[in-house]
Protein backbone atom coordinates (compact mmCIF):
# COMPACT_ATOMS: atom_id res chain seq x y z
CA UNK A 1 0.00 0.00 0.00
CA UNK A 2 1.07 3.56 -1.09
CA UNK A 3 1.71 6.12 1.39
CA UNK A 4 -0.65 9.07 1.20
CA UNK A 5 -3.10 7.04 -0.66
CA UNK A 6 -6.54 7.18 0.82
CA UNK A 7 -9.36 5.32 0.01
CA UNK A 8 -12.74 5.39 1.02
CA UNK A 9 -14.78 2.44 -0.15
CA UNK A 10 -18.29 2.02 0.42
CA UNK A 11 -18.42 4.60 3.37
CA UNK A 12 -17.51 7.67 0.46
CA UNK A 13 -20.32 6.50 -1.63
CA UNK A 14 -23.07 7.04 1.26
CA UNK A 15 -21.55 9.89 2.05
CA UNK A 16 -21.63 11.64 -1.15
CA UNK A 17 -24.98 9.90 -1.61
CA UNK A 18 -26.43 11.46 1.54
CA UNK A 19 -24.56 15.19 0.57
CA UNK A 20 -26.34 14.81 -2.60
CA UNK A 21 -29.86 14.20 -1.08
CA UNK A 22 -28.79 17.12 1.27
CA UNK A 23 -28.37 19.40 -1.92
CA UNK A 24 -31.46 18.16 -3.76
CA UNK A 25 -33.71 18.69 -0.72
CA UNK A 26 -31.97 22.00 -0.60
CA UNK A 27 -32.50 22.84 -4.08
CA UNK A 28 -35.70 21.58 -5.69
CA UNK A 29 -37.76 20.57 -2.64
CA UNK A 30 -37.35 23.93 -0.90
CA UNK A 31 -37.82 25.77 -4.54
CA UNK A 32 -41.33 23.51 -5.07
CA UNK A 33 -42.70 24.28 -2.02
CA UNK A 34 -44.36 27.62 -0.79
CA UNK A 35 -42.24 29.67 1.26
CA UNK A 36 -44.24 29.48 4.56
CA UNK A 37 -45.54 25.85 4.94
CA UNK A 38 -44.52 23.35 7.16
CA UNK A 39 -43.48 21.03 3.59
CA UNK A 40 -40.66 23.87 2.81
CA UNK A 41 -39.68 23.99 6.15
CA UNK A 42 -39.22 20.20 6.72
CA UNK A 43 -37.23 20.30 3.09
CA UNK A 44 -34.74 22.74 4.46
CA UNK A 45 -34.38 21.14 7.94
CA UNK A 46 -33.30 18.10 6.56
CA UNK A 47 -31.61 19.10 3.63
CA UNK A 48 -29.34 20.87 6.15
CA UNK A 49 -29.33 17.35 8.48
CA UNK A 50 -28.08 15.84 5.47
CA UNK A 51 -25.36 17.78 4.34
CA UNK A 52 -24.24 18.46 8.08
CA UNK A 53 -23.62 14.81 8.33
CA UNK A 54 -21.88 13.73 5.13
CA UNK A 55 -19.54 16.37 5.76
CA UNK A 56 -19.27 15.03 9.45
CA UNK A 57 -18.63 11.14 8.78
CA UNK A 58 -16.31 12.58 5.77
CA UNK A 59 -14.37 14.08 8.54
CA UNK A 60 -14.36 10.81 11.06
CA UNK A 61 -13.80 9.15 7.65
CA UNK A 62 -10.62 11.25 7.11
CA UNK A 63 -9.72 11.09 10.55
CA UNK A 64 -9.29 7.46 11.00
Amino acid sequence: MEVGVLTIGVSGYLCLLCAACGLFLLTIDVAMADRGSKDYRTAKAFGWIHLVLAAASLLLLWLL
